[in-house]
């Protein structure tokens, strides 16, 4: 049975379905690997492709001679913000994971689950919350300002 949300501090309502809603400990622990990674890969698909259309950061020719450059060019911009975004995706996998570990107890879970559960399980839980997570990070990148996008993924940080 999962914990009373009104006995939770006010402003964590996110935290509270995704560390206590168990239907989502359910779904998680039922999907098998090619549904997370296939969940995983668009979410990170999603937010790439909004940051570069949302940020205007995609180029088309002008000219036809500058077609293999602009190809270029926009393949080194989607490697770009694709790199950035996994990173990410990867940082909030690990602190989810960890989040897991820490708050969701292990009794509580093999109950829910009808069976002992493992790390593997946790890192399910994790693995859904970062690409939920990520889905929501699409929307609020669209709400990004397109020159912060643009600085950040065309200028080198100062040393």
């Amino acid at each position: 049975m999962s914990p009373d949300p009104s006995s939770k501090p006010a402003g964590s309502d996110l935290s509270y379905t995704v560390d206590y809603d168990e239907p989502l400990w359910v779904l998680a622990m039922a999907y098998g690997p090619v549904r997370l990674v296939l969940l995983a890969v668009m979410a990170i698909g999603a937010v790439s492709a909004t940051l570069i259309l949302g940020a205007d950061l995609w180029e088309r020719p002008r000219r036809r001679a500058q077609r293999e450059q602009v190809i270029l060019f926009n393949l080194a911009t989607t490697a770009t913000v694709a790199i950035g975004v996994v990173v990410f995706y990867l940082v909030l996998f690990i602190l989810s994971w960890v989040g897991a570990l820490l708050l969701i107890d292990e009794q509580v879970l093999a109950g829910i689950a009808g069976n002992p559960v493992n790390a593997l399980d946790y890192a399910k839980i994790s693995w859904l919350t970062a690409s939920l997570a990520t889905v929501g990070g699409a929307l609020g990148a669209g709400l990004e300002d397109d020159d912060v996008v643009r600085a950040a993924a065309y200028t080198r940080p100062s040393t």
